[in-house]
């Protein structure tokens, strides 16, 4: 996963079919004896369309733990105690919409756009690229076919707190031209 203001970019990697199997080859011949890689990869794009691609980036909810890269043998270009974070937050990739991405229980990705009162969530588009197709679920959700496995978005989740109390809005994606945007019910935009 590359996080950008801008995109996140998924690059997903699984075994070929042929591949590593019991009792077979580990190199995968197509015909006339070529090699075929046996990982096969897809890169998809989610890119923002019109946002703001200097929005900043920062971490929330620090974790315990540092990280430590050392790479090369250069030790002015080795970076230490580099803090970790359970989320990233992009300020302002549209006017008063922040974009925050995380992990959740289940260990998958997650991303949250804030709406702030008077926003506009109708700014919010997104593009698909590096898909075999995408087609929609039977639980509202959009399914993006890979030559590496099936990319879920599960149906979106909208809400607003008042006074306290999480208010659902019906919510639903609107498919058009490998753009995703939101169809939102009626909601307080105050």
């Amino acid at each position: 996963l590359f996080l950008t203001p801008g995109e996140a970019v998924l690059s997903l990697h699984a075994p070929h079919a042929k591949a590593a199997q019991p009792g077979r080859p580990t190199d995968v011949r197509a015909p006339g004896g070529k090699v075929e890689p046996t990982l096969l990869s897809s890169t998809v794009r989610l890119q923002l369309v019109g946002a703001n691609t200097k929005a900043e980036a920062a971490g929330v909810d620090a974790l315990p733990g540092k990280s430590n890269y050392f790479v090369g043998s250069d030790p002015t270009k080795w970076h230490t105690d580099v803090p970790t974070y359970a989320k990233v937050r992009y300020s302002n990739v549209y006017p008063g919409i922040d974009l925050m991405y995380y992990g959740n229980q289940e260990g998958r990705l997650e991303h949250d756009f804030v709406v702030a009162p008077g926003a506009d969530p109708n700014a919010i588009a997104i593009d698909l690229s590096g898909s075999d197709g995408v087609v929609r679920d039977e639980q509202g959700g959009l399914t993006l076919h890979t030559k590496t496995g099936d990319l879920t978005l599960h149906s979106p989740t909208v809400y607003q707190t008042i006074g306290g109390e999480r208010k659902t809005i019906p919510a639903t994606y609107l498919l058009a031209d490998n753009q995703i945007k939101f169809q939102l019910g009626s909601y307080d935009r105050n």
